[in-house]
Order: C-alpha cells, then sequence, then structure tokens
C-alpha cells in the first residue's frame, strides 16, 4: 500500500465508469433508470469514462483522510498528477509482468511436443494462454513439482493486479455517489454544460465561483477538462445535459445560474427545454444564458416574446461577435474620433469577413445618429465580393438601406490592399477614414495584415486612422500589437480587439450595459408613475418588472442603452468611466434645442432598431411587422414626439439618480493660441494675466464641467498656454484633457518653427528647459506626443489631408498655410472659449493668430474650404480672452 498523497484542501473524486461498460449490455443507451444489480442511484448518463489517472485515488480511499496543507495548490495538483502516473506504470507493468512470467512458466511446465503438427502446437500455446489468464482470476493450480520461480512470481502479481482494477472500479463509483451528494447539496450555485474554451473561461470567472463553487457537466470524459474542473473547486460529471436526470443530479432546480456552452446550437436550445422543464417541475427561478453562435438565429431569438414566454426563466441569449461588437464601441466610440477629427461622417474600413465583421456593420447602424451626421460608410476588402453580399443580404437585408458599403476585391496572394486600392477608398479629406479593422478568421493573419497596413499607410499617407485588429486569443501576438495600442497617435496606433476569452465573463453579458437597460426602465416606470407594488397581473405589458418584462421592451431598454453614450457625445457630455453618473449640475435636455435634438436622435435610434429588426413602414400590424411611425421625427404628430421626449427624460432621470461621484461632465472646449515667438517676458506676462483673471473666470462657470484644451500645440504661445492650464487645472481637481489638433505632420510642424529662428534666439528658453538648449527641435518633436500622453483622456485629432506626406508639405508651402487655417477654423467653430496671446504690432498671415481672432470675433466669415463644419451648420462664436504684451 502506498502511503497517503500530500495534503491537501480538495477532497478526492471518483466514477465507476468501467461498470457502466460491464451494464451496457443490460442497459440500453442513455437509460436513465438506476442500476439495479449495483444499487447506485447516478444516471447512466452521468457516468464518467474509465480513468487510468484514478489508481491514485484507489490507495488514498483505503482509510487514507486528506488533510489541509501549507502547499500551493499547483504544487499539490503537479504532486497528485506525478503519483497517479506512477501508480498508472505500477499497475500496467505488473500486470504485463504477470502475464509474461506466468506464460513462460506456463510454457515450461506444458512445453509443445516435438514433433508436432501446427493444430497440436496452437492448441498447447493457447491452452497455456488460457492458464495465464487464469492467474489473475486467481484459479491456477498445478501438481506438486511442477512449480517454477517464474510462476510463482506470476501467482504473486497477477492478483495484485486485479485487485487493482476492482478497487479502481469501486473508487470510481464512491466518487461519484459523493459528487451526487456534494451537488444535493449545493445551492445558488452556478452550472456550466460545456466545458470547452469558453467553458472554461466562464469556470475561471470570479463571478461564477462567488457562493457556492460550480458544476459543471460535458459530454466528454477529458482529463483536461475534469482537470480544470477540479481545479476551479467545481463537481465535474460526464454525460449529456439533455437528459433531465443529469440535471436534476447536477441540481439546476437550486441552481442560481445555468449556462449552456456547447458547440452545437441545437444542443443548447435541447439543453435549454431540459433544464426548463425541471425547473417547473421544481418552481425555482433560473437565470440561463444560452450560447447561440447562429447570428441569425440569435438576433431572432433576442427580439422573439414566444420564446422567452416559453422558458419562463429569465434567458440571455450569448453570441460572442454580437457581444465583442458592443464592447468594441463602447471602448471606442467612432462618432467621437471621427467629430474630433472634423470629419462629417464615419467611415469604416473592414478588411476580412467574419462574423465579427457582420456584428460590428449591425452595432454601427445603431449607433449612427449623432448630431447631423449622415449614415455611415463602410468599405468591406473581401476575396469574394458576390458571396459577402449574397450573405449580408441573406442575414441582415436592412443593412444596405442604413449604411453605405462599397465591396472591393481583395487579392488573395498578399492579403493586404494595394497603393491603389487606399487611394480609391480615401480620395480626399470627405472620405478620410475614421478607422481601420482587420479580421481575416486567422490572429496570425489578421495581425500580419494590420501591421502591414499601418506601415504602408505612414508610406503613402494615407487611412491615417487607427487600425483595430480582431483577435481570438490572448498571447504573443496580442502581446506585439498591444505595445502600438498605447500610441495616443491614432495614425500609429494598432489595438487588438475582439478577445473571445475578455466575453466569456459575467460582466461582458450582465455588465454595466444591463445594469444600464433595467436602471433604464426603472426611470420609465418611475416618470409613468406605475405603482411597483400592483401585482404583475394587473399592470399592462411595458408596465412590468424587468424579470417579468418581454424581450420585446428589454430590447428597446437595451437599445437605449447601448445609444446612450452616443446621444451624450451629441450634447457635448463627456464620460469618464462605465458607470454613468451625472452630477447635480448636469441635465440632459434641459434647453429646449438639446431636447428636441436628443428626442430626434431617439427616434432615429428606434427606427434603425426596428429596420434591423424587420420592421417596415404601414398600418400597424405586430405579427406583419409593420409600424405607421417608421418616420422621420418632422413628420410625426405631436404625441408620438412627445414620446421620444420622454424617453430623453427617462435617461435624464436615470442620469440624475445619484449613485456615486460624478462620472459624466458637460463638456467645455477651450482653444489655446498665440505667436511662437515668445520671449521670457511674454511668458512671464502670459502666466500673469491667465492667473489674475482669466483661469479664475473659467473655473467659477466651469467648475463642475470637464474641460477639453484645444491646442495645435505648436511651439510658442501654444505650448505655454497648453502647460500652464494642464498644471492649474490639476492643482484645483478639474476634471479635463487636451485635444491635440494636428493639421500637418509633427516634423513639418517643427520644421518650420526652426526655419524662422535662429538657434541663439530667446524663444528656446521659453519654451523649452535649459538642458534641451542645443537640442531643442528634438525636445519639441518629441513634447509634441510626450504631453498629452501624460494627460488620461487626451486625444491627437490628426486632420492631415489624404495622401499627403511630410515631403508633400516640404515642396507646397501653400499647403502649410491650408493646415494652419483648418486648424484655426476647428478651435473657432467648435470650441466655446478662446485664449489667445496676440501682439498687434506683429504681422500675420493665413492662419495666423490675427487671422484666427478676426473669424473669432465675426469681422470675417471661415472660409468654406477649410470650415470643419456641415454644409449649413452654423457656428457660435467662442468667448475670446486676449493677452496682450505689456507695453
Amino acid at each position: 500500500m502506498m502511503r497517503a498523497p500530500p495534503p491537501s484542501s480538495e477532497r478526492m473524486r471518483f466514477g465507476v465508469s468501467a461498470l457502466r461498460r460491464s451494464y451496457s449490455c443490460i442497459k440500453a443507451p442513455g437509460d436513465t433508470r438506476e442500476w439495479e444489480r449495483c444499487g447506485a442511484i447516478v444516471p447512466i448518463t452521468s457516468i464518467s469514462g474509465f480513468r487510468a489517472g484514478r489508481l491514485l485515488s484507489i490507495f488514498s480511499t483505503l482509510g487514507v483522510v486528506c488533510r489541509e496543507g501549507g502547499q500551493s495548490k499547483g504544487r499539490l495538483q503537479a504532486m497528485r498528477e506525478t503519483r497517479s502516473a506512477a501508480v498508472l506504470a505500477l499497475v500496467i507493468g505488473t500486470a504485463i509482468a504477470a502475464s509474461v512470467l506466468g506464460f513462460w512458466g506456463y510454457m515450461d511446465v506444458y512445453p509443445v511436443s516435438s514433433p508436432a503438427t501446427f493444430t497440436q502446437a496452437a492448441t498447447e500455446v493457447l491452452n497455456n494462454a488460457w492458464r495465464t489468464i487464469s492467474l489473475f482470476l486467481g484459479q491456477a493450480s498445478l501438481d506438486a513439482g511442477q512449480e517454477n520461480l517464474k510462476l510463482a512470481i506470476a501467482r504473486i502479481l497477477a492478483p495484485a493486479a486485479t485487485a487493482g482494477v476492482i478497487l479502481e472500479l469501486l473508487a470510481e463509483f464512491i466518487g461519484t455517489r459523493i459528487n451526487v451528494l456534494r451537488a444535493m447539496r449545493r445551492k445558488g450555485h452556478t452550472i456550466i454544460v460545456g466545458c470547452g474554451e469558453r467553458g472554461q473561461f466562464f469556470l475561471t470567472d470570479s463571478r461564477c465561483a462567488m457562493g457556492a463553487r460550480p458544476v459543471v457537466i460535458d459530454r466528454l470524459e477529458n482529463p483536461a477538462i475534469r482537470q480544470a474542473a477540479h481545479s476551479a473547486g467545481a463537481l465535474f460529471f460526464a454525460g449529456d445535459a439533455r437528459n433531465k436526470d443529469l440535471l436534476a443530479t447536477a441540481g439546476v432546480s437550486r441552481a442560481k445560474r445555468l449556462i449552456i456552452l456547447t458547440g452545437n446550437d441545437e444542443e443548447n436550445l435541447a439543453v435549454l427545454s431540459s433544464a426548463n422543464a425541471v425547473r417547473r417541475a421544481m418552481g425555482d427561478d433560473l437565470e440561463i444564458i444560452i450560447r447561440i453562435d447562429n447570428a441569425l438565429l440569435a438576433r431572432q431569438l433576442n427580439r422573439d416574446d414566444e420564446f422567452s414566454d416559453s422558458t419562463s426563466a429569465d434567458v440571455t441569449v450569448f453570441n460572442v461577435s454580437g457581444c465583442a461588437a458592443r464592447n468594441f464601441f463602447d471602448a471606442h466610440p467612432l462618432v467621437d474620433h471621427a467629430d474630433l477629427r472634423a470629419q462629417r461622417r464615419v467611415h469604416l474600413v473592414c478588411l476580412g469577413w467574419t462574423p465579427f465583421v457582420l456584428a460590428v456593420l449591425e452595432q454601427l447602424a445603431r449607433l449612427a445618429p449623432f448630431r447631423d451626421f449622415p449614415y455611415p460608410t463602410v468599405s468591406l476588402l473581401v476575396h469574394d465580393e458576390g458571396a459577402v453580399r449574397d450573405e449580408l443580404t441573406a442575414l441582415q437585408p436592412a443593412l444596405p438601406d442604413l449604411l453605405d458599403i462599397d465591396i472591393r476585391r481583395l487579392e488573395k496572394a498578399s492579403n493586404i490592399p494595394t497603393d491603389e486600392q487606399l487611394a480609391a477608398i480615401e480620395p480626399g479629406p470627405d472620405h478620410a477614414v475614421t478607422a481601420v479593422l482587420v479580421s481575416t478568421g486567422a490572429d496570425a493573419a489578421t495581425a500580419a495584415a494590420a501591421l502591414a497596413i499601418r506601415d504602408r499607410s505612414q508610406q503613402s499617407g494615407r487611412w491615417r486612422a487607427p487600425v483595430y485588429a480582431h483577435l481570438d486569443r490572448h498571447g504573443t501576438l496580442s502581446g506585439l500589437l498591444g505595445e502600438r495600442s498605447k500610441e495616443i497617435d491614432p495614425s500609429l496606433a494598432i489595438t487588438p480587439v475582439g478577445f473571445t476569452e475578455d466575453m466569456c465573463r459575467l460582466d461582458a453579458i450582465y455588465g454595466e450595459r444591463e445594469q444600464l437597460a433595467e436602471c433604464i426602465h426603472k426611470s420609465y416606470l418611475r416618470l409613468k408613475g406605475v405603482d411597483v407594488s400592483t401585482p404583475s397581473s394587473d399592470r399592462a405589458e411595458n408596465d412590468q418588472d424587468w424579470s417579468m418584462l418581454k424581450q420585446t421592451f428589454r430590447a428597446s431598454s437595451r437599445r437605449a442603452a447601448d445609444h446612450l453614450p452616443v446621444k451624450l457625445l451629441s450634447a457635448s457630455i463627456i464620460r469618464e468611466a462605465e458607470k454613468l453618473v451625472a452630477s447635480s449640475a448636469l441635465k440632459l435636455g434641459s434647453t429646449e434645442d438639446e431636447l428636441e435634438h436628443l428626442a430626434d436622435l431617439e427616434h432615429q435610434s428606434w427606427i434603425i432598431g426596428r429596420l434591423l429588426d424587420g420592421w417596415k413602414p404601414g398600418v400597424r400590424c405586430d405579427s406583419m411587422r409593420r409600424h405607421p411611425a417608421l418616420i422621420p421625427y418632422a413628420e410625426l404628430p405631436e404625441d408620438l414626439k412627445e414620446f421620444d421626449r420622454d424617453q430623453v427624460r427617462v435617461l435624464a432621470d436615470y442620469l440624475s439618480g445619484g449613485r456615486g461621484e460624478p462620472t459624466v461632465r458637460r463638456e467645455v472646449r477651450i482653444g489655446l493660441l498665440g505667436h511662437n515667438k515668445v520671449s521670457q517676458e511674454d511668458k512671464s506676462n502670459i502666466l500673469e494675466q491667465l492667473d489674475s483673471g482669466i483661469l479664475s473666470d473659467i473655473l467659477v462657470a466651469h467648475e463642475f464641467d470637464c474641460v477639453s484644451l484645444c491646442t495645435p500645440f505648436a511651439p510658442g504661445s501654444d505650448m505655454i498656454l497648453a502647460e500652464a492650464l494642464h498644471e492649474r487645472l490639476s492643482a484645483r481637481c478639474i476634471t479635463h484633457r487636451v485635444i491635440v489638433l494636428r493639421p500637418l505632420p509633427p516634423q513639418v510642424l517643427v520644421d518650420s518653427f526652426m526655419a524662422g529662428n535662429h538657434a541663439d534666439d530667446e524663444w528656446q528658453y521659453a519654451v523649452a528647459p535649459p538642458d534641451a538648449t542645443g537640442k531643442p527641435a528634438e525636445f519639441m518633436l518629441d513634447h509634441l506626443s510626450s504631453f498629452p500622453e501624460s494627460i488620461p483622456g487626451s486625444f491627437i485629432a490628426d486632420m492631415t489631408p489624404p495622401g499627403l506626406t511630410a515631403d508633400s508639405f516640404a515642396s507646397n508651402p501653400d499647403l502649410k498655410t491650408v493646415a494652419f487655417e483648418r486648424a484655426a477654423a476647428w478651435m473657432v467653430e467648435r470650441c466655446d472659449i478662446l485664449i489667445a496671446f496676440f501682439d498687434p504690432s506683429r504681422g500675420s498671415g493665413r492662419g495666423g493668430t490675427r487671422h484666427t481672432l478676426d473669424w473669432a470675433h465675426g469681422n470675417n466669415q471661415v472660409p468654406e474650404h477649410v470650415s470643419t463644419l456641415s454644409p449649413g451648420q452654423n457656428a457660435k462664436l467662442p468667448r475670446v480672452h486676449v493677452i496682450q504684451p505689456r507695453r
């Protein structure tokens, strides 16, 4: 007998797989009746397969009790596996040795007579083989004088091997009985059906382990799956979860949550049906997450009231691609990026065609209503244009009407767009690319394409936009690209997105979005004056509590939750964290114009959601998906307009709920500009006037707002003002960020500044620190990026026209003039306050300080060719603070 294994906090678990095979001839496959001959109450489908590694448990059950120990869990598990392998080798070696020695010994006692026919020889060999087998059954007997050493040893080893197998079967049986008893005692636990890669991700989720430890059910008796379950402290059952008895054994009637994750949608729905039958019989509530990989089926189930009614449970359909798309837009608001870069619409380039790309396009359409932006443009680069068009029409026929989709062919050999395609997709500023999404379906190919696109865009001056690489797994590739994701300059950034592991978390499913949707519904009930204490049977369908609400109304609240961040951006409100809490000073829709604008956006969002769900304009008929309100907001009757306004009021009520420190603030943009040549005296004067009056006026008026410092951050006044305001706002704990307007490459900006100054000019002491003397150009070039990188939430708005590189500006001075004019127009048209250092005695060309102040004071209008506003849009002139030199 072996000594006890090292102490452990985890009890041994056993099974009875071999007995299952022994009685398979008596019970039909899938039979769940109790075993009569062995007295087991475990369904046959729940019995695990034979595990040779369990031989270690044989010795552990013979009076050995595992105690708590101080060793680490990983070390203990490694020691168990080592001992298990050693015991397995010992038993197998014993059986082989007994067989060889027994057969050899019997051949000595009963040799083949010579001469003998083939039949006689074969008969004697077979007889000796049977005698050897009899050793394992303890039935061997020899006459006196027939003993030999080989047979003596075999007669000891063979019964020992037989005893090992019997003890293993017994241990398996006892272990399964223990698992059943443990499952019977668990309540409020999580059951995971299908413990493949995604199931193991959920298994390691801390929220799944809260309360009672999880229970895992998998069809396969896989050592890796069993080990993963045991490492997480979960009970493991092997079998078909469609079997109601197995679900009952796992405690589904007492569980808090059931996560169904097999790789087959049909099987997942069958498991859901079985779980629902058990739950109804027991009468307990249950949260169910069901994996549906088919995007069309997932969408239909999400909006199907009959499906939710038939389950009579809180069912959430989990589609990895859909979940990843929502998280992508939540972390990367493309409408905000396009707006900050003075683009007039979102232009997304997608390289590859995968379920994730389709989900991204759907979510892009849902989030499209933003200020006066038209529908987004999408450029699809795929290998088979016809197949993608057909699939797009079949899966989401409304999408081409909601997005301006251009499908182009991508060469399979290179998997990278050509320079001609880059130019065709982005011919000019009106078609500037907002973002590039690469999703080929293979991580290595995606990473290679993302790197190649980033390199080609820098060479050609096109697609100066962030590149997002859709990767399935964390690893070396994600680490490589992750370093580039830290770049604050979008023209240099490559960001990995869409990791399956990140989506297989309860926070990704029941996270802020689901909580927000539920809170929005509660705000709706509160504003409507619904008495929540009234029995649900006495309330309207849309007045039910969230747990009793139909999928149609839940989907409406989720749509509002998804679009809320876009509405906030449309109202110039900045979100600092995932959780949305407004200060008491902020009221969404506080003015009539803002309320009307947000109500219009709400109606547009509702229309898009309905169209994507298959609805069409017409006389109201829910069964045929017809609705008369699928018309522009301006054409609605007043009562329906008021309904949209009420939806905005619901969102405002939610934001002002007072659930902690404010994370949502009204944005105030402060434009900073001035002359590039600044002396030490000028610098002192700038700081003095900031402190004496300008800054205090700003702080009094915007103490609870988020201040955005908007500047080209050119050497001279721009740098001095930005750094001074950042230092003073930080000292007063005022939330702020920096938006760097970059109308031309940084090297061109620094070279232009250096060309107009001498090395011994006084400016270098005002702009650069003393240790930068002799290398001011290097300091400024680095400072253009390092300063905004040091401030959370900052953004570099690359406004460089497509196709222009540093060489283009060097060879054509007029391009630099237009670039400076465009940055000046951005500040005049988009800022609330303008602070400028201006010396009236100095000259100023187009795009200079004097020129900009003329626009800001309304003396001249911004020319259309450099304006950052959409045609017909009127700019509100900023409040101007001018700092002049001392006389």
